[in-house]
């Protein structure tokens, strides 16, 4: 999951690779397909900013919930002590 992440970052940036949203964003979906918060969240920002997506505020939105919830049920798995 975090090399898919990654990778789509390096494309959305142009770092070490060419430049080119639209691999960011297939990368991105991959990584969120796997249930990856920070892929849901970059997922989110091109639509909020219309980044090699159509802007959709709604679907922005959507998408940065989704990335909370997976963010908050991973930090209670994480800080919850086995019972």
């Amino acid at each position: 999951m975090a090399a898919q992440v990654n990778l789509g970052s390096l494309y959305a940036t142009g770092k070490a690779v060419p430049q080119d949203d639209s691999k960011a964003l297939f990368w991105w979906r991959k990584g969120a397909d796997q249930g990856a918060a920070q892929a849901y969240y970059n997922l989110g920002a091109s639509y909020e900013n219309g980044r090699g997506v159509p802007q959709d505020f709604k679907e922005a939105a959507a998408l940065y919930r989704r990335a909370a919830e997976i963010s908050m049920r991973d930090w209670y798995k994480r800080n919850t002590p086995p019972h």
